[in-house]
């Protein structure tokens, strides 16, 4: 039997343990608990099975409180296939409700059946798909592509670019990180502090967009980015902007997060070694 509950900072062992049967031992979440804990936009809860915190899922309120982002789900392989991966999942909705949420939002794996039956279960619905590959940026140098002349802009410009005269389509929200913010103004102004946005433009026309994140942990650093663009060129002068800022930044693995219909390009395009995978992520939302 499982109860379900508010995490606490004294669970942090226990959340450490289940982590390590993540990913083979590269969870993410070991390196943000801390400033989960302490992020009143966070809502994070455990399932307590005799007395030891054995899973974790996190609602984290995003634009103003209006979407909750459905993360961090977590269940140690001892106590997996009982239930305690829905119970957690159905108390974020229960609290997300609560809270007066009114879209959920959660991203998977295309072929992470669990999750997606877990995201069906309570009322999700596939809203959008991308590409997504992990490289290691030591063959770049190869390429012979220049880029075109791309701009680092602001959260305000960007918001500009993105909401005027444009060839790109992000049907209204933006992907990083297997995250996502719709497009508006204070929401993209927020996340510029922790992001760097580039565009592509012709005149006052925007032809390409992209957004790059560094993200640090105890295995290195990754610049992970996502490109949104018009045609194969537009794609492949953001593509190689940020191999560059890969550079820049001194990092030797990214992700890239792509539309379907650039995802040959990203993959037959362009050669890397050692660190090389891909698959393709699901948006689910679900309305309250």
């Amino acid at each position: 039997m499982s109860t379900i509950r508010k995490l606490m900072i004294s669970d942090k062992e226990d959340v450490l343990e289940i982590s390590r049967h993540i990913w083979d031992g590269h969870d993410y979440l070991p390196h943000i608990f801390d400033k989960i804990m302490n992020d009143c936009s966070s809502h994070i809860f455990g399932a307590e099975v005799n007395g030891k915190i054995m899973g974790v899922a996190n609602l984290r309120l995003v634009e103003e409180g209006k979407i909750g982002w459905m993360e961090a789900l977590r269940v140690h392989p001892e106590v997996r296939g009982l239930g305690i991966a829905r119970k957690l999942t159905e108390r974020l909705v229960d609290e997300a409700k609560q809270l007066g949420v009114e879209k959920l939002r959660y991203a998977t794996a295309f072929d992470n059946d669990a999750s997606l039956k877990l995201a069906s279960n309570i009322g999700m619905k596939k809203v959008d798909e991308f590409a997504i590959r992990w490289f290691n940026y030591s063959d770049t140098k190869d390429h012979n592509i220049i880029a075109s002349q791309l701009q680092q802009v602001s959260g305000k410009e960007f918001y500009k670019c993105l909401t005027g005269q444009s060839k790109v389509d992000t049907k209204g929200h933006i992907v990083y990180d297997w995250k996502v913010i719709d497009v508006t103004l204070k929401g993209l102004e927020d996340l510029e502090e922790s992001v760097e946005y580039w565009v592509e433009k012709s005149g006052e026309i925007l032809l390409s967009a992209s957004i790059g994140i560094l993200h640090y942990s105890n295995h290195g650093s990754a610049w992970d980015f996502t490109i949104y663009a018009s045609n194969r060129e537009t794609f492949l002068s953001q593509m190689v902007c940020h191999l560059e800022r890969m550079v820049v930044h001194n990092t030797a693995v990214g992700s890239c997060i792509v539309q379907p219909e650039f995802e040959s390009i990203l993959l037959h395009e362009f050669k890397f070694s050692d660190i090389d995978d891909t698959t393709k992520m699901l948006l689910l939302e679900r309305q309250l």
